[in-house]
């Protein structure tokens, strides 16, 4: 059995569920613990559950500023069985909505003031892509069960990180779990 890092979070909740298991540096200055980073990627992998196919399976493309999302999403995507596509945040508009085509992404999970580029890209994708705030996902009160994955989802598509296209568009390079 292949196990996802995300596995290997939910194997730590059971053991050490109010340890500190995240530290956001800087303003933000959020802490997690394991329990709470698990309410959190719960939240997260309940809205990519709900990512239709594209032509390399379900995608989702991130347009998140730093912060604890932006790490939590990719956990969030294994649970979840959707690859995360990140988008470079400093990226211009014409090269988000290439990365967006090209990887086929149907949700862009975007926040604070990445919205509003997130959203002129979804209304000029080539194929129908929601924007979901990150911020106005519920995170769940209890505790669900970290259940281990099935063993399919080592095999599958975790991420697609898109180089910066210095010697044309950029190029997607994919990765499994």
């Amino acid at each position: 059995m292949k196990f996802t890092l995300a596995d290997f979070i939910a194997m730590n909740i059971r053991s050490f569920p109010d340890r500190q298991a995240l530290e956001v540096l800087g303003d933000a200055g959020e802490s997690y613990t394991y329990r709470d980073m698990w309410l959190r990627v719960s939240a997260l992998a309940d809205a990519l559950r709900e990512v239709e196919p594209g032509p390399h399976g379900p995608a989702a493309a991130t347009l998140l500023p730093n912060g604890a999302d932006a790490l939590l999403i990719y956990l969030a995507g294994q649970l979840a069985g959707c690859a995360i596509v990140p988008v470079n945040t400093r990226l211009a508009h014409p090269e988000i909505l290439h990365i967006v085509n090209d990887s086929g992404a149907r949700r862009i999970f975007a926040g604070g003031d990445l919205l509003a580029m997130a959203a002129g890209v979804a209304g000029a994708a080539d194929q129908d892509a929601a924007v979901i705030d990150v911020a106005q996902l519920p995170t769940p009160g209890s505790l669900r069960d970290p259940a281990v994955s099935d063993p399919a989802k080592g095999d599958r598509l975790a991420a697609v990180f898109y180089t910066s296209g210095t010697t044309g568009a950029p190029k997607g390079a994919a990765m499994s779990n």
